[in-house]
């Protein structure tokens, strides 16, 4: 008798296992293309963030807050010190 239990439980984690792969294959086995305005767009349609940078200029300045003298410097001290000598 737990021959058969053991038997069915490898049957459903395996049967289950295929399952979810069949699920996951056809939602991704035709993606939309789109252009990355209309992306954007859809994005925000459905709950995107506003605070969302426009234009190529913007994409990569919440990125960093420091000044571009800074940039050279590493912070990555464990104590919170900064190395101001490298």
């Amino acid at each position: 008798m737990s021959g058969v239990a053991i038997l069915f439980v490898l049957a459903l984690g395996i049967g289950g296992t295929l399952a979810l792969y069949a699920l996951i294959a056809g939602e991704t086995s035709d993606p939309e293309i789109v252009d990355r305005e209309t992306a954007e767009r859809r994005a925000m349609e459905r709950g995107g963030r506003d605070d969302a940078p426009q234009g190529a200029d913007s994409s990569h300045a919440s990125l960093d807050d420091r000044d571009e003298e800074q940039w050279g410097e590493r912070d990555d001290d464990r104590w919170g010190e900064r190395n101001h000598e490298r």
